[in-house]
């Protein structure tokens, strides 16, 4: 049976335009240039926050500040293009849909202390505002470039600060990053104390600890994409304290699907949720979830196994997968490369959900499912369901999130409204996870933009049961009509 849920009906099919990192793909309504425009010369604000209106554009893919916001396709862009303090405000955009997004003069994005943040598409077709990112700020004597003009402490008489703030870092996920203190104090430092705040995409429950936070250096196992608030604070021998704050991106290559929900861990119930990401095919009539080639999830992608052939879908470069929790790293080790499509582990599948343990090679280490494409195939769609595999004996409802990267940046967050992505006790009573319920969740499409590889998402949101896994039932078709030849997809 199928349930369709009530976006199906309420949602325009929206085209979504583009954002890469750094760099925005832009329509062109512009008529000020690519410097800025108007009465800000290069596009720096003179309001308070101490930029230089003479510097220009710093970054080439995100131009200053201009006289309107711009909406590209509609949904906006993820910057404050008149810089009015508000990003993509008058846009409308796909509910559920997210993007990065920057709330700063565009010229200063990923400069100094700047850093994105995400903004959500509400229930009402319109952005949220852009949250958890840094934007500029008057200068201080800190060891930090706080108005992100890429020069540290500058303008400031007499300032001689005794640390040095790095730059935001990028970090691949499912890997141990070391964060050092040596790169902010060089000298003899009585104490050291860090914190890492995690993005509101990753459960409390599941924010990584770090090894050793109380030492110069620390390192920390990242097993979800995002960006990461680092803290550092610096007691001096004279017993002064000293702080630095900066963001650590959490990146992977392609694309990368991650799936939490609420009742994971062992603690509050241990079901089992899977993952699953069907390839394209031509005729999706004749397909089928749970596929032994077509669709990649638990039985045929995980560490291990032979893994699923897809066509333009070789194995990526160990870098990609080496670290990979649960003894993972080792089997692809062995392997030679990185499967592509893959599933780097299936949790409460095969392994347990235990939020205390720290050590990633633990059976019991906790991290959010998760499918990867490191080299995506141009224009051909990817399919995202959701299976509740079994309750696991738990009495309750689950809810599940599902958040899909491109190129590293976020560009899907389904769940967070509850209406979507919830399974009832009765939805996993079965076992075996094809008789039980399911949610389709989106259709992810691939192009190259000007700037970099970046994703289209065509939000579904359909739960599925019963005759969806008889091999009749696909679900709707494609959102997009892919011609291999070009490697193009056309909206439905």
């Amino acid at each position: 049976m199928l349930f369709p849920s009530r976006s199906i009906f309420l949602l325009s099919a929206l085209v979504l335009s583009a954002v890469v990192a750094g760099c925005t793909v832009r329509g062109t309504d512009r008529d000020t240039g690519g410097g800025g425009g108007g009465d800000t010369g290069g596009g720096g604000r003179v309001d308070g926050g101490g930029f230089n209106p003479e510097a220009g554009p710093v970054n080439p893919c995100s131009p200053g500040c201009g006289p309107m916001e711009l909406c590209g396709d509609g949904d906006g862009n993820g910057l404050d293009d008149n810089c009015d303090g508000h990003v993509d405000e008058g846009c409308v955009c796909e509910p559920g849909t997210s993007r990065v997004c920057f709330a700063g003069p565009p010229d200063r994005r990923d400069i100094g202390a700047c850093a994105d943040g995400v903004e959500y598409c509400s229930e009402f077709g319109i952005y949220e505002g852009c949250s958890n990112g840094t934007s500029p700020s008057a200068e201080t004597c800190d060891g930090v470039d706080n108005d992100c003009n890429a020069a540290t402490d500058d303008g400031l008489s007499g300032c001689s600060s005794a640390i040095t703030c790095p730059g935001n870092e990028i970090a691949p996920p499912l890997a141990t990053h070391t964060l050092r203190g040596d790169r902010v104090y060089t000298g003899e430092a009585l104490e050291w104390h860090w914190t890492i705040a995690c993005p509101d995409s990753v459960p409390a429950e599941l924010c990584p600890r770090l090894s050793t936070p109380n030492a110069e250096n620390t390192d920390v196992y990242l097993t979800a994409s995002g960006g990461y608030r680092v803290s550092l604070e610096v007691v001096l021998p004279d017993g002064t304290r000293q702080n630095c704050a900066w963001t650590l991106y959490v990146r992977g290559g392609g694309l990368r699907v991650e799936l939490n929900w609420d009742t994971l861990p062992s603690t509050r119930g241990a079901t089992d949720m899977d993952l699953h990401l069907h390839q394209w095919t031509s005729n999706a009539a004749e397909s089928a979830w749970f596929d032994d080639n077509d669709d990649c999830y638990y039985a045929n992608c995980t560490p291990g196994d032979e893994g699923v052939d897809w066509p333009g879908h070789p194995d990526s470069e160990l870098s990609n997968c080496a670290d990979a929790p649960h003894g993972g790293g080792d089997e692809w080790t062995a392997r030679g490369g990185c499967a592509n499509p893959r599933l780097d582990i299936d949790t409460n599948g095969g392994v347990s959900c235990d939020s205390s343990v720290t050590d990633p090679q633990d059976t019991d280490f906790c991290a959010p499912e998760n499918i990867n494409v490191d080299v995506p195939v141009i224009g051909q769609p990817y399919r995202i369901l959701v299976n509740d595999y079994s309750n696991s004996g738990h009495n309750g409802t689950t809810f599940n999130t599902v958040n899909i990267y491109c190129g590293g940046n976020l560009r899907g967050s389904f769940g967070r409204d509850t209406e979507f992505l919830d399974f009832s006790t009765e939805d996993g009573a079965g076992f075996g996870g094809e008789d039980n319920a399911s949610w389709i969740v989106a259709d992810v499409v691939f192009f190259e933009a000007e700037c970099g590889l970046d994703c289209r998402v065509y939000p579904i949101l359909m739960k599925v049961q019963g005759e969806l896994f008889s091999g009749v039932e696909f679900g709707p078709p494609w959102s997009c009509n892919y011609d291999p030849a070009s490697h193009s997809c056309t909206p439905r």
